[in-house]
């Protein structure tokens, strides 16, 4: 994966990597990438966005399928969070 000149300066920031480590592209933005996070500014971090709810379906019948145990929480397409994690061993 090739980062942006300014997404490879924000990574180095981030982590620690010092400036002398970065490509020549990624130093000519370092110090205003630098400013725009320490001013608050800048593009904000990216966040992958909630799976589609088919998605989260298909994972839910998964796990009723491959553990019948598991099945009971996931009932009336509601899941109970503490029956989830349940009590019994999971040795079995």
């Amino acid at each position: 994966m090739v980062l942006s000149p300014a997404a490879e300066a924000r990574y180095a920031i981030d982590n620690g990597i010092p400036k002398e480590q970065i490509s020549e592209a990624a130093r000519q933005v370092y110090d205003q990438v630098r400013a725009e996070m320490a001013a608050g500014q800048g593009e904000p971090p990216t966040v992958p966005g909630r799976s589609y709810p088919e998605v989260r379906a298909r994972i839910l019948q998964m796990i009723k399928a491959a553990n019948p145990k598991y099945a009971k929480p996931f009932e009336q397409n509601r899941m109970a969070p503490a029956s989830f994690v349940g009590t019994d061993s999971w040795a079995e």
